[in-house]
C-alpha cells in the first residue's frame, strides 16, 4: 500500500503457512479491483498435514491466482494416515513449479486430487509431485490414490538428473499395499 493506505497491487507473498487439518484458500480473485495491475501468488512451503500418528484427516490448500504462481525452493503437503485433502492450483497466467515439491500421501485412505490448471503455461523444473497411498494393511485396495490433473497451453517438464531417478522431475501416482 502507499502512505495513504491504497492498494498498489494485488501481489501475494508467503513464506510458510502450517495450518494441521485446516484449509489454506489464497486468492487474488475474489472482489478483484481491475485498477490494479494483475498480481502474482508467490509461495515457499505450505502444509495441511497432520502427520502419519493423527487421527484427524488432513486439510485442503487452494491458490487462485490473476496471473502467475510461482513455487520456488518450496513444499505443499497434505499427508495423513487416514484421508488427505486435495491440492489445487489455479492460474490465468503461468503456473511456475520449480525445485520443489507437492505431496499428498495417506496411509490405507484415500488421497486426493491434485489439479495444475493454467491459462498459459506450466512449468516444472527439477521438481516432484507425489500423489500416494501407502498401506499397512496385507489387503489389497486399502486405500485409493487421487489423480494429478495438469491443464494449459502448454507443458514443459525439465531438470534433474537422468543417472538418479530420485532427483528428477517427476510426476508419481503409487498405491502401495
Amino acid at each position: 500500500p502507499d502512505i495513504r493506505g491504497l492498494a498498489t497491487g494485488a501481489n501475494i507473498n508467503i513464506g510458510t503457512i502450517s495450518n494441521p487439518g485446516g484449509t489454506v484458500f489464497l486468492t487474488n480473485q475474489y472482489k478483484a479491483n481491475p485498477d490494479l495491475i494483475e498480481g502474482n501468488i508467490d509461495v515457499d512451503n505450505i502444509s495441511v498435514s497432520t502427520g502419519f500418528s493423527n487421527s484427524l484427516s488432513s486439510g485442503s490448500i487452494s491458490l487462485d491466482s490473476r496471473n502467475d504462481i510461482n513455487i520456488v525452493d518450496g513444499n505443499i503437503t497434505s499427508q495423513n494416515t487416514f484421508d488427505s485433502g486435495y491440492i489445487n492450483i489455479f492460474s490465468q497466467g503461468n503456473i511456475i513449479f520449480s525445485n520443489s515439491a507437492i505431496d499428498v500421501i495417506t496411509v490405507n485412505g484415500r488421497a486426493g486430487n491434485i489439479n495444475f490448471i493454467s491459462g498459459n503455461d506450466v512449468f516444472m523444473n527439477d521438481s516432484k509431485i507425489v500423489n500416494q497411498v501407502l498401506s499397512t494393511s496385507r489387503q489389497q485396495n486399502s486405500g485409493r490414490g487421487g489423480d494429478i490433473n495438469i491443464g494449459g497451453e502448454n507443458l514443459e517438464i525439465y531438470g534433474g538428473d537422468v543417472l538418479d531417478p530420485t532427483n528428477s522431475t517427476s510426476l508419481l501416482i503409487r498405491t502401495r499395499g
